[in-house]
């Protein structure tokens, strides 16, 4: 089971907070419109500990992991409908979605 993370395209760039599993992580995402390309940044107060391109399909943190501050899930863009397989404006959302892998019950801020 998959729990979905709302990403509100209407205010990017902007910030948020997510509480699952115990602890509370800060994200900060952009888009990039000439190479149709959303990036999220993993926080640290306000400081970015690593930003990366939202890939379908592939988990999000998962280089240069440090468990003291990374998130203990997996963050992943699917579309579980199957109608998709990458990530654009159009379908971001709408068909895929970025998703905590392995459920957990998320509350944001």
């Amino acid at each position: 089971m998959r729990t979905k993370i709302p990403i509100n395209k209407d205010l990017i760039p902007y910030r948020f907070r997510i509480k699952v599993f115990g602890g509370t992580y800060r994200f900060e995402v952009h888009y990039n419109d000439v190479s149709d390309t959303f990036t999220i940044a993993l926080l640290d107060s306000e400081k970015p500990v690593c930003i990366e391109p939202i890939i379908y399909g592939t988990p999000l943190f998962k280089c240069g992991y440090i468990p003291e501050v990374y998130p203990p899930f997996n963050l992943v863009a699917v579309d579980e409908s199957g109608e998709a397989d990458k990530v654009t404006y159009e379908n971001f959302g709408k068909t895929v979605f970025l998703t905590i892998d392995g459920g957990g019950e998320a509350q944001y801020e």
